[in-house]
C-alpha cells in the first residue's frame, strides 16, 4: 500500500471484454490508488479472479489478471500486517 496521499503505480490495461458475460470492463489507471479497506480489495480480487477466469489459459489478458490478482493480494496482507507493501 503506498503512503498516504501518494499514488501506487499499475499498468494500464485497454478496455477489454469478459467473455463470459460480455460486460465491458473499463481500464484501472496507471495512477489510481488502491482501495484503502478489505473489503473494497476483496470486491477487486472477485472481479480479477473472474476475469482470469474467464480468459484464455497464457493469454495477455489471463497474464493481466493474474498479476493484478498477486498485486491485490499484496496489499490486503500490507493491511492486515500493517506493513507497506512498498516495503515488503
Amino acid at each position: 500500500m503506498s503512503p498516504p496521499g501518494t499514488l501506487s503505480r499499475r499498468p494500464v490495461d485497454k478496455v477489454e471484454t469478459n467473455r463470459m458475460s460480455d460486460q465491458r470492463k473499463e481500464p484501472r489507471g496507471a495512477m489510481t490508488p488502491w482501495p484503502t479497506t478489505r473489503r473494497e480489495l476483496l470486491v477487486l480480487h472477485a472481479e480479477a479472479r473472474a476475469r482470469r477466469n474467464a480468459a484464455l489459459l497464457g493469454s495477455e489478458a489471463y497474464r493481466r489478471a493474474a498479476l493484478e490478482v498477486g498485486e491485490i493480494e499484496i496489499e490486503i496482507a500490507a493491511l492486515e500486517t500493517g506493513v507497506p507493501a512498498s516495503k515488503r
